[in-house]
């Protein structure tokens, strides 16, 4: 496909167009949850920015620029094409926590399906 090509069918030309045209509004939404899970964080820290809530922060706005770029960089169909692979993907590894989970502290792995307790008991 030639640029002219892209402009004419109205697609983004460079890669700020591209930029341009992302959701800006679900990103600032995402960010504010995010800054609200920051201040959660530091408050169970006791009003101290120990590992926790700069770990917690770090994390998003790290994987937040990588998904911004990676949306930005690549076409709305790759998303569209491994969307069902990754949905099957989750649900795979779902089953796998409830057939190979373990009790850790006290803790056990298990889910309610229908009238059917799903646990393991050590």
């Amino acid at each position: 496909m030639t640029s002219a090509n892209v402009l004419s069918s109205g697609g983004p030309s460079t890669i700020f167009d591209r930029f341009a045209k992302l959701n800006w509004g679900i990103i600032t939404i995402l960010c504010a949850l995010a800054f609200i899970g920051v201040l959660m964080h530091f408050s169970v820290s006791s009003g101290a920015w120990t590992d926790m809530p700069l770990s917690h922060g770090l994390r998003f706005g790290v994987m937040m620029i990588g998904v911004i770029v990676a949306a930005a960089i690549l076409d709305t169909r790759f998303f569209l094409a491994i969307a069902y692979p990754l949905y099957a993907g989750a649900l795979l590894l779902l089953v796998a926590v409830e057939l190979f989970g373990a009790t850790r502290m006290g803790a056990s792995v298990g889910s309610i399906l229908g009238r059917f307790r799903c646990s393991r008991r050590s």
